[in-house]
């Protein structure tokens, strides 16, 4: 059984018919997180009527709709010391503006290094490993573009003072 509140929630469509992923939000979104910029619709269904149907038509495993997985409460990783930041465990939002992340999809992973950015002199870039099923890459973002569990942070903090 779903929960009522995310029954009521909006379905949304990528309008790439390539991507076509759906996924449910109460947040007004403009671009497709999945395909990075294709224009979405809101299609007038609710998460409660795609599983009513998927029900009634005996449609079994996953529905075909992004369920988000909710985030603890983060804070950015550039608001702890620096020395701190190597081995800590970090989420990337797919879309960010200054300090409001959209946390529909979202990475994890762990900090590896950080180093002087080579695109803009004064600024920092860590590398992180994000491993999925075995397999393993490392990605590059900066400081302010990674998060961090707010309770953990609170915890260096404390250490730190």
């Amino acid at each position: 059984m779903h929960s009522s509140g995310l029954n009521c929630t909006p379905v949304w469509r990528c309008q790439d018919v390539e991507c076509g992923q759906q996924w449910v939000t109460w947040e007004a979104v403009a671009r497709c997180p999945f395909c990075s910029g294709i224009p979405v619709e809101r299609t007038g269904f609710t998460y409660g009527d795609v599983a009513e149907a998927a029900e009634k038509f005996g449609f079994r495993g996953d529905l075909p709709v992004h369920v988000p997985v909710p985030v603890p409460d983060l804070v950015q990783l550039s608001t702890l010391p620096q020395d701190t930041w190597i081995g800590l465990p970090v989420f990337h939002p797919m879309e960010q503006q200054g300090i409001l992340a959209n946390w529909l999809l979202y990475d994890t992973g762990i900090v590896l290094e950080v180093y002087p950015d080579p695109d803009f002199p004064g600024e920092l870039q860590c590398r992180f490993v994000v491993s999925l099923g075995g397999h393993a890459t490392t990605l590059h973002y900066q400081p302010d573009n990674l998060w961090v569990p707010s309770t953990l942070a609170k915890r260096i903090l404390a250490r730190t003072e």
